[in-house]
C-alpha cells in the first residue's frame, strides 16, 4: 500500500514540475559541447547548472513553475541569455542560442 501511494505522489508531483532544453551553437552553427548552462529561477534565486552533450544538448529537468532565464557560457565564446521564460505546470520549454 505504501509503494502504491508513493507511485501516485511521485506522479503527481511530476505534473508539477517543468524542463528547459535546448542546443547551443557556434555562429557557423556548429555544436558547441562542454557549454555551462546556468538556469535560475528569478523568483526564488534557484539554480541549476547543465552542460550540453556532444550535439550542443542540455536539459535541466524537475523544474519549479515560475520564471526563469538561461545563461550560456563557453571560455572562447561570447556569454549569452535569455529571459522571460515561464514554466507552467507540466510544460517543457525549448531555447537555442549561438555562442
Amino acid at each position: 500500500m505504501l509503494a502504491a501511494n508513493w507511485i501516485h505522489l511521485q506522479a503527481s508531483l511530476n505534473r508539477l514540475l517543468g524542463r528547459i532544453s535546448g542546443t547551443v551553437s557556434d555562429p557557423s552553427g556548429a555544436a558547441v559541447a562542454g557549454a555551462k548552462l546556468t538556469v535560475r529561477n528569478t523568483d526564488m534565486q534557484a539554480t541549476h547548472v547543465e552542460k550540453t552533450d556532444d550535439r550542443g544538448f542540455y536539459v535541466a529537468e524537475n523544474l519549479s513553475i515560475g520564471p526563469y532565464a538561461v545563461e550560456a557560457d563557453q571560455p572562447g565564446f561570447k556569454r549569452v541569455s535569455q529571459s522571460s521564460i515561464s514554466i507552467y505546470r507540466s510544460r517543457s520549454f525549448s531555447t537555442s542560442g549561438r555562442i
